[in-house]
């Protein structure tokens, strides 16, 4: 069986890849996205004993069938749903990277749009959170297994989803398992000359039921400047009543001391609150939500600097992340690494 699924990855692989060295695609049929990313990182974390060198690969790639319908799909490292990546180098552990181990195929669906306005989606599905952060989001690595309609309306675009969010800890789309025990509706709307964007919605899992919101600034019409600045509230509604708080921003600082409005400099902070009630949910328990802003406490801080490296059209990045965590300074989580992006999107 484990032969059959590194196979079938294989497969998988070269059905992504095998457009960038074709120079025809069939006909009716045409290569509209294609995408290799890869991420090397150390991480510290004393409580856990965490010390390690690790590695992230994410192949991704989109067919278009004659307009009619495209496929996605997506291969990467890490085996859990927020963990994208392998180790390479744990002196803690005393192991090393086995690459055979950890690529899976974590997305796979079709999506079909309809005019201008609706389009549908069914298969392993790409998270799609709106404008809502990491630490009230899915985690951007993620899946939903499922269907998912959007529509763009004169208010706002809406988006309902429904579906299975189950077995954080199996990657893989073709052995994980499935039932039928999460919906998400929200709606997004821009404001204000498209400076200001809100959204408001809610989400069902496992019995429990959460109201969320939130509001997002791009201060740069304001400001000239590359600034943002994010709040956001989740309130759980079923059983004990709980809340999670997120608010936070980022910038181009050093674009004040410069002529121009971007200098590839961006600094980023984020304050994150989540009661003991909103913790014990399986939704919002650290399972699906990014690593750096589950806290181990009911308090975290998250401080970013991400620097892209000049003349690489942003495709290649240096980046470096602290969280600060109220349950103490062993909980602290410390990384810093370099990002690489090829392909057209």
């Amino acid at each position: 069986m484990k032969i059959a699924k590194k196979v079938l990855a294989v497969s998988t692989i070269l059905a992504l890849t095998t457009p960038l060295f074709a120079q025809e695609a069939a006909e009716g049929v045409r290569i509209t996205d294609i995408m290799v990313q890869t991420q090397s990182r150390y991480r510290y974390q004393e409580s856990n004993g965490t010390n390690k060198l690790e590695q992230n690969v994410v192949l991704k790639g989109t067919i278009d069938f004659n307009g009619l319908f495209t496929l996605t799909g997506v291969v990467r490292t890490g085996g859990t749903y927020n963990g994208g990546y392998n180790g390479v180098i744990m002196p803690d552990a005393a192991e090393v990277f086995d690459p055979s181990g950890e690529m899976h195929i974590t997305q796979l669906y079709i999506s079909k749009t309809f005019g201008e306005k609706v389009t549908a989606q069914a298969g392993a599905l790409a998270v799609d959170n709106g404008i809502s952060s990491a630490a009230t989001g899915l985690s951007g690595i993620g899946w939903i297994d499922g269907a998912r309609v959007a529509v763009k309306t004169p208010y706002g675009r809406i988006a309902l989803v429904g579906g299975s969010l189950t077995d954080p800890g199996n990657s893989d789309a073709y052995s994980r398992e499935r039932k039928l025990n999460y919906v998400e509706l929200h709606m997004t709307t821009e404001t204000f000359a498209k400076v200001l964007k809100a959204q408001g919605g809610v989400e069902y899992h496992e019995d429990d039921l959460f109201a969320k919101a939130g509001l997002q600034a791009n201060l740069q019409e304001a400001t000239g400047l590359a600034i943002s600045a994010f709040a956001e509230v989740v309130v759980r509604t079923t059983g004990d009543a709980g809340v999670l708080v997120s608010a936070g921003g980022a910038a181009d600082l050093l674009a004040i001391f410069s002529d121009n409005k971007y200098t590839g400099v961006k600094i980023s902070a984020k304050y994150i609150y989540a009661s003991d009630a909103v913790k014990a949910s399986d939704r919002y328990s650290g399972a699906y939500t990014s690593g750096l802003n589950a806290c181990s406490g009911n308090h975290c801080g998250v401080f970013g600097l991400a620097v892209t490296i000049p003349k690489t059209d942003g495709r290649v990045t240096a980046f470096g992340n602290i969280r600060v965590d109220s349950a103490g300074m062993e909980f602290n989580r410390y990384e810093a690494g370099v990002k690489v992006k090829i392909g057209r999107k």
